[in-house]
């Protein structure tokens, strides 16, 4: 009651300033957020159905229905899109409303290996059966030991029931001498960076006791069979080769943590890695990092 008293106290002229400063506050407000809509589709005219559609700098996205239609709110002026569908590659637009958004489609590279080969070549040009997996797929695995990672390799068997260390591998049915006082790595060559990790016979050690996936690992490449006996000594179960990651054009860091229970569920573990890497200078890159277990 007071505070309306006071405002028809007020001259005229102020009533109209606050008037016009509070719709002009109004209208600002509407002008920066707007509604966009819009379609995705691929070169040929086809709407990309599931196609993420996410506003550049925030968490405001939407993925597009089934005729690669979307619709968002609360978009702000001269806002920029970023559209992205698997096996397509990724385009940024600017947000208006009523845009068509038509995507490319990603080329289909070979992966480039080096295991087994004798120089660089792609996958595709390679002559022996090369598994490759990248540093993502192994971020997904989570495997205990080096050998566990290898689970994952087509006619590969792994025990690795003792753990982290010391465990047997077979691959394309070549046994082992496990049983026998070998290493359980007999016929095969677990390599770092195509140098071979320890001799192929040890007695009571392995290995996998001398080498550790954590978050320096790049990638594995494994050759099986008999073709992995070209290159490398008495390995003609096959060749698994853990390529450490390089540095690249532009400073890059990552850390792992974990914790738990093992063996009889009352041990405690813990374990932390970390990677860093980047540029020393324009044609010098480095790459450390370890674990701590």
């Amino acid at each position: 009651m007071i505070e309306m008293k006071k405002l028809l106290q007020m001259p005229l002229f102020g009533i109209k300033l606050l008037l016009s400063f509070v719709f002009l506050l109004f209208l600002s407000l509407n002008l920066s957020a707007q509604t966009v809509s819009g379609t995705a589709k691929d070169e040929s005219g086809n709407p990309l159905v599931g196609a993420a559609v996410m506003v550049k700098g925030t968490k405001n996205g939407t993925i597009t229905d089934a005729n690669g239609g979307f619709t968002l709110k609360d978009v702000a002026k001269a806002s920029t899109l970023v559209v992205s569908f698997v096996g397509f590659t990724t385009k940024e637009v600017a947000a208006e409303n009523g845009i068509t958004i038509a995507l490319k489609e990603a080329d289909a590279l070979s992966e480039v290996v080096v295991t087994g080969v004798f120089d660089k070549r792609s996958a595709l040009n390679s002559s022996i059966a090369i598994t490759s997996l990248s540093a993502v797929q192994i971020d997904k695995l989570v495997p205990v030991s080096a050998a566990d990672l290898l689970k994952n390799v087509p006619g590969v068997y792994v025990n690795s029931s003792l753990g982290e260390i010391r465990n047997t591998v077979n691959s394309r049915g070549v046994t082992t001498g496990k049983n026998d006082g070998g290493s359980g790595y007999d016929y095969v060559s677990m390599q770092e960076d195509g140098l071979p990790v320890v001799n192929v016979l040890m007695g009571d050690f392995s290995p996998d006791m001398f080498t550790r996936v954590d978050a320096t690992l790049g990638k594995l490449e494994a050759v099986r069979g008999g073709s992995a006996s070209i290159a490398g000594a008495n390995a003609p179960g096959g060749i698994f080769n853990y390529i450490s990651k390089t540095g690249g054009d532009k400073f890059e860091g990552e850390v792992r943590t974990r914790f738990g229970l093992e063996g009889n569920g009352k041990n405690p573990y813990y374990r932390a890695d970390l990677n860093i890497g980047g540029p020393l200078s324009k044609n010098v890159t480095y790459n450390v990092g370890g674990f701590y277990r």
